[in-house]
C-alpha cells in the first residue's frame, strides 16, 4: 500500500491566496484570514496584582487540517514565547507541543566545516529546528521529537525510495508495571532506610566513645598506676578492659538488631543482608574500641575525651557512607587548588645568603634579627656540632673544673642536671659551648648580668664572641659592632654609633600639648622643619623625626625653645635616634616568602 506524501504531514507556504489554497492536497482549509501584527490578545497585570486580564480582541491565524485530524496553526513572524504565553488559557488541555524552522545560531560561522567530513560538520549545525512541548503531557516530548524526525527523514530522502510516507521512526513505550502508588511507596521506603542507616551510625557513635571515660579516669586519679605497681600486667590489663568493652558492646548491638527484626525492615532482615548486617555490628565493635585506647592518652578530663571521640567517630563513619567514586572529585579539587594558588604559595627561601664575615679577636659581634632573618641557621653554619671536642682525655678533668668554677656550679657538679633550677641550666648550656673553643665562643645568650660580666672577660682576653638577642640594651652593653641581618644577609653591618648616625635620620622631638592644639603644633612644624614627619600621634602626644644631614642641634633647641613660649606646649624633649629605631626600619623589609606579582623587588645590602 504506498505511503501518504510529505505534504499531508507538513504545513504548506503561508498565503491567503484563494488559488492557491485549492490546489493544496489533502488539506482543509478551517480559516484565513489577512496575517495582522498579533495572532495574541494583548495583556497586562490585574489591578490587585494576582494575574493578567487579556484583551479578547485579536486575529486567529491560519489552520489547517491534515489526514491525521491534527490542526497546525501557522504563527510565523510572531513572537513565539508570547504567543505561547498568552493564549495559554485558550488552548489548555488542547495544546501539546509545536515545531519552529528556519533557526539560526549566529555563533557557528556560515562557512563552518564546509569542506570537512560530515562527521565534523554534525559537531556545530548552524540551520536548526525547535520542538516545543507542553510538560503537563508526559508522551508529548518524545512524541513531537519524533514527528520532527519523521518529518527531516521524509525530507531527505531520495527519489528513487518511493513514497516518502513508507518510511518513518516508530517510537514505543514501555510503561512501568507498578502503579503510581506503589513507585511512590518504594522510594519513601528506600529513602527510610538511609535515614535507618544514619541513626544507627549515630547512635553506635557514642558506645565505643564511652569506654575511654574509666580509662582516662584511672590514669588521672592514679588508679591505674596504682595497679601496675600492685604487679598487674600491663597486658592483663589491656586485654581485661577490651574484654570487658566487647561484653559491654553486645547488649547495645544486640538491642539495634532486635529493633530491626521486631519493625521488620527489607534492607536488613531480609534473608541475604541479615547475616551481613549482624556481622557488620560484631566486626564494628571488635576493630573500633583498640582504636579508642590510644587517644585516651591525650586527655586529662573524662568528658572531654568522650565528646572527642563521638564527634570523630561520626566524621569518619558519615565520610564512609559517600560513593567511593565520589572521592575522585575531592581529589581533583586538591589538584586544582594546589594550581590555582601556586602563586601565592610560600616559595623556598634562601636562610643565608652569600654570607661572607670575619670577626677579629677580642671583638664581641652582635647578630641581629627577626624570627627567620636566618640568624638560627648562621650559628649552625658556624659551630657544626657543638659536642665536647679536641679536649685531650688528660685535660678533661681540668677543663670541667675550670668551667665549674667560672660560671659558680661547684656546688652542684654532682647532681644531675634535670633538677637544676632555670638560671643554672642556662649556665650548663653556656659552659657546654665554651667547653673545646680555645679562640671562638659562639653563644645565644640571655639577658643575666653574670654572663655579661663572663662574655666581657672573654672579649678582654681575646676570644671572638657572635651574640645574638632580641634586647637592644644587651647589644649596646656588650657588642662592639653590630650587624643587622634580613632574608639571609646583611643590611648594615658597623659599631653602634656608625649605625645610628648613617642610619638613625636624625633626631626625634616627642611634644607633650594641651587638648584641641594638635594642628596648630604641626602646622608650626611644617613651616619651622620643612623635613620634619610627624611618626606618633596619641591623645595630647605627638612626636616628630628630623633629619640631621642639615639642622644643627643648637638650632633646634633655639627653635623649640621660643615654640614653647608662644605655643600651648607644656613640655618636649629632643633625642638621638635609638638603636630599637635602626633595627625597626631595617626589619620592615624582611620577607615572609609570599611574593606579590605585582612587587618584585630585591634589597641589596648596605655596608
Amino acid at each position: 500500500m504506498p505511503g501518504l506524501p510529505l505534504d499531508n504531514f507538513v504545513p504548506p507556504p503561508p498565503t491567503n491566496s484563494p488559488n492557491i489554497l485549492n490546489n493544496l492536497n489533502n488539506f482543509t482549509l478551517i480559516r484565513t484570514t489577512e496575517s495582522p501584527s498579533k495572532y495574541y490578545p494583548s495583556c497586562h497585570c490585574s489591578d490587585d496584582k494576582t494575574g493578567y486580564v487579556c484583551n479578547e480582541h485579536y486575529t486567529d491565524p491560519p489552520s489547517f487540517k491534515v489526514v491525521t485530524s491534527d490542526i497546525l496553526l501557522d504563527i510565523s513572524g510572531q513572537t513565539e514565547h508570547e504567543y505561547y504565553l498568552y493564549t495559554t488559557g485558550l488552548y489548555r488541555l488542547r495544546r501539546y507541543g509545536a515545531f519552529s524552522f528556519g533557526l539560526i545560531r549566529d555563533y557557528v560561522p556560515q562557512n563552518f566545516g564546509k569542506n570537512a567530513p560530515p562527521l565534523f560538520r554534525k559537531i556545530a549545525v548552524r540551520n536548526i529546528a525547535k520542538v516545543w512541548y507542553n510538560n503537563k503531557g508526559y508522551h508529548s516530548m518524545p512524541t513531537y521529537v519524533n514527528s520532527l524526525n519523521n518529518a527531516i527523514l521524509r525530507a531527505n530522502l531520495p527519489k528513487s525510495k518511493g513514497y516518502p510516507s513508507a518510511y518513518g521512526i516508530t517510537v514505543i513505550n514501555h510503561p512501568m508495571t507498578d502503579t503510581s502508588y506503589l513507585l511512590s511507596k518504594d522510594q519513601i521506603l528506600q529513602g527510610t532506610d538511609v535515614l535507618i542507616a544514619i541513626f544507627i551510625i549515630v547512635a553506635m557513635s557514642f558506645v565505643p566513645a564511652s569506654f575511654v571515660l574509666f580509662l582516662v579516669y584511672e590514669r588521672y586519679t592514679k588508679a591505674k598506676h596504682l595497679q601496675f605497681v600492685s604487679g598487674v600486667n600491663a597486658v592483663v590489663y589491656w586485654v581485661a578492659n577490651y574484654f570487658w568493652d566487647m561484653c559491654s558492646y553486645v547488649v547495645p548491638a544486640t538491642c539495634c538488631v532486635l529493633i530491626l527484626l521486631i519493625f521488620d525492615i527489607p534492607a536488613y532482615t531480609s534473608h541475604k543482608n541479615f547475616p551481613a548486617v549482624v556481622s557488620l555490628f560484631l566486626i564494628y565493635g571488635w576493630s573500633i574500641t583498640p582504636m579508642m585506647y590510644p587517644v585516651s592518652f591525650l586527655f586529662k578530663e573524662p568528658s572531654t575525651a568522650y565528646i572527642f571521640l563521638i564527634v570523630i567517630n561520626l566524621l569518619w563513619e558519615l565520610l564512609a557512607l559517600l560513593h567511593h567514586f565520589y572521592w575522585k572529585y575531592f581529589h581533583m579539587m586538591l589538584i586544582l587548588e594546589k594550581f590555582t594558588t601556586q602563586k601565592n604559595k610560600r616559595k623556598k627561601l634562601i636562610a643565608v645568603n652569600k654570607l661572607c664575615l670575619g670577626v677579629p679577636e677580642g671583638e664581641c659581634l652582635g647578630l641581629l634579627g627577626v624570627n627567620g632573618a636566618g640568624k638560627s641557621t648562621t650559628f649552625k653554619m658556624l659551630t657544626g656540632d657543638t659536642s665536647v671536642c679536641g679536649i685531650p682525655i688528660k685535660e678533661e678533668e681540668k677543663v670541667i673544673e675550670w668551667a665549674l668554677k667560672k660560671l659558680d656550679l661547684v656546688n652542684y657538679a654532682d647532681r644531675v642536671t634535670g633538677t637544676y633550677s632555670g638560671g643554672n641550666k642556662k649556665k650548663t648550656v653556656n659552659s657546654h659551648c665554651s667547653l673545646g673553643m680555645s679562640l671562638q665562643l659562639v653563644w645565644t645568650p640571655y639577658t643575666r648580668r653574670f654572663l655579661w660580666n663572663l662574655i666581657t672577660e672573654l672579649v678582654q682576653s681575646g676570644h671572638s664572641v657572635v651574640l645574638t638577642s632580641h634586647s637592644m640594651e644587651e647589644c649596646e652593653a656588650l657588642c662592639t659592632r653590630l650587624a643587622i641581618m634580613v632574608n639571609g644577609h646583611f643590611k648594615c653591618l658597623g659599631s653602634i654609633q656608625h649605625l645610628k648616625n648613617r642610619f638613625g635620620e636624625g633626631y626625634y622631638i616627642t611634644v607633650r600639648t594641651e587638648m584641641g592644639e594638635h594642628e596648630t603644633i604641626k602646622r608650626w612644624f611644617r613651616k619651622t622643619f620643612t623635613d620634619a614627619k610627624l611618626k606618633e600621634q596619641h591623645y595630647n602626644l605627638l612626636q616628630f623625626e628630623l633629619k640631621s644631614g642639615c639642622i644643627s642641634l643648637a638650632y633646634v633647641f633655639s627653635k623649640m625653645e621660643s615654640a614653647l613660649q608662644e605655643l600651648p606646649i607644656e613640655e618636649y624633649s629632643v633625642c638621638q635616634n635609638t638603636l630599637d629605631n635602626v633595627f625597626i626600619n631595617f626589619v620592615k623589609q624582611q620577607s615572609d616568602g609570599i611574593r606579590d606579582p605585582l612587587l618584585n623587588t630585591a634589597f641589596s645590602p648596605i655596608l
